[in-house]
C-alpha cells in the first residue's frame, strides 16, 4: 500500500511521537519563551519530581519560570534564562551548561543545550536536559583518584611525609619567592646518629619504626612553620620559610630535645645517652642570583658533617651573607648545643 507521507508527516502525531522516542527532555519553546511543546521524558522527568504542569508544561512561560526559580539550583535557573535569551535574540548560536541539581536522595548532574530555528518568520528555540550523573560520577572518581596519585607521589611510603620530589619542588617555589621579596630562608638536614648500628642491633623492622617516629616528631615540632621531608635513608629535610639563624635556632633545638623525649633505645650510639638522637646540619641566605639552591644544600650538608665531627646530637648552622656584606664575608658557622 502506498503510504501518504507529506499527510503523515505534516501529521502533529508524527512530530510528537518523534520527540517522545527521544532520551533527552525536550521543550520547544517560542520566541517569548512559552512552551508549545514537549516530549515523553521531559513530562515523566517532571512528574518524578513533582514539578506542576503550569511551571513546565505547554502554555507555560519557561523563561519566566527559570526567572522566579527560589533554592538551590536557582542562579543556574537564571544563567539557562539568559543563555535561550542570548540564543532567541541572536547573540549566540548555540548554549550550552552543565551543572548539578542533586535531589534529598541522590547526586545529580544535569547539562542543557539551546539551539535556535526560524519557521514563518518567528524564532523558536529547542531545549534539551540530559542526565549526566553517570559521566560527572566517573570524572569524580578519576579526579579523586589522580589526587591519591599525586599525593603518592610526593609523599614517602614509610614515614608519610613528604618525599624528596616534595622537598626539591617546594624549596624551588621558595628560593624564588624569597629571592623576589629579599626575605631570608632557612633549610636544615636532620640525621638519625649511628642509625646503622641501631639496625644492625635492633633489626629493620625497628629501624622502619624508629624513623617514622622521628618523622612524625620533627613533622610535629615544624608545624606550620614550614615543611618536613624525607630526604634520604635516616636523613630528614626541613624547611622554614622567613627565617634567620636566630629564629632558626629555637625550633632546630627543639627538633634535637624532641628526639631524645622519644626515649627510643639506642644501646649501639656512640653519642652516649643510650636512645635515639640526631644531628642536624643547617644554612641561612637571603636567595640571590649568585646563588642556587645547590649552594644552599651543600651548605648545609657541610655543617651537618661539622655537627657529626664535633660529636653528634648538635646543631650546626651556616649563615650565608649577601655580597659586599663586608661584616660577614664569609660563612658564619656556629654549633649550638642545647
Amino acid at each position: 500500500m502506498q503510504r501518504d507521507w507529506a499527510t503523515i508527516l505534516a501529521s502533529g502525531e508524527f512530530f510528537q511521537k518523534t520527540l517522545d522516542c527521544l532520551r533527552s527532555h525536550i521543550a520547544i519553546l517560542d520566541s517569548d519563551g512559552t512552551i508549545i511543546a514537549v516530549n515523553a521524558t521531559w513530562n515523566a522527568f517532571a512528574t518524578a519530581n513533582g514539578l506542576a504542569a503550569e511551571f513546565c508544561g505547554p502554555g507555560a512561560n519557561y523563561l519566566r519560570s527559570c526567572d522566579n526559580a527560589t533554592g538551590d539550583c536557582s542562579s543556574e535557573a537564571q544563567v539557562v534564562a539568559n543563555g535561550i535569551r542570548s540564543v532567541l535574540a541572536g547573540t549566540q548560536e548555540y548554549f550550552y551548561l552543565e551543572y548539578p541539581c542533586h535531589s534529598p536522595t541522590e547526586k545529580r548532574w544535569f547539562s542543557i543545550r539551546v539551539t535556535r530555528f526560524e519557521i514563518q518568520g518567528e524564532e523558536h528555540v529547542v531545549v534539551a536536559h540530559d542526565n549526566i550523573t553517570q559521566r560527572k560520577l566517573a570524572e569524580l572518581e578519576i579526579c579523586e583518584a589522580n589526587r591519591r596519585l599525586g599525593e603518592l607521589v610526593v609523599t614517602d611510603g614509610l614515614t608519610g611525609i613528604g618525599n624528596r620530589r616534595f622537598f626539591d619542588r617546594v624549596l624551588d617555589q621558595e628560593w624564588r619567592r624569597h629571592g623576589r621579596f629579599r626575605i631570608p630562608l632557612t633549610v636544615a638536614l636532620v640525621d638519625v646518629d649511628c642509625f646503622k648500628q641501631f639496625n644492625d642491633h635492633e633489626g629493620h623492622p625497628a629501624g622502619d619504626r624508629c624513623l617514622r617516629e622521628v618523622a612524625e616528631k620533627i613533622d610535629q615540632i615544624v608545624g606550620e612553620e614550614g615543611d618536613v621531608a624525607r630526604y634520604g635513608g635516616e636523613e630528614f629535610a626541613v624547611i622554614l620559610p622567613m627565617t634567620d639563624a636566630n629564629q632558626a635556632k629555637s625550633l632546630l633545638d627543639d627538633i634535637l630535645v624532641g628526639i631524645r623525649q622519644l626515649e627510643i633505645p639506642h644501646a649501639t650510639s656512640r653519642v652516649g645517652r643510650g636512645v635515639v638522637t640526631v644531628s642536624i646540619g643547617s644554612a641561612v641566605v637571603v636567595p640571590h642570583g649568585q646563588l642556587s639552591t645547590a649552594d644552599l644544600l651543600t651548605r648545609a650538608d657541610h655543617a651537618l658533617y661539622e655537627a657529626k665531627s664535633n660529636g653528634r646530637d648538635r646543631c650546626v648552622i651556616s649563615d650565608i651573607p649577601l655580597p659586599g656584606d663586608t661584616q660577614a664575608a664569609t660563612a658564619r658557622s656556629r654549633a649550638l648545643v642545647p
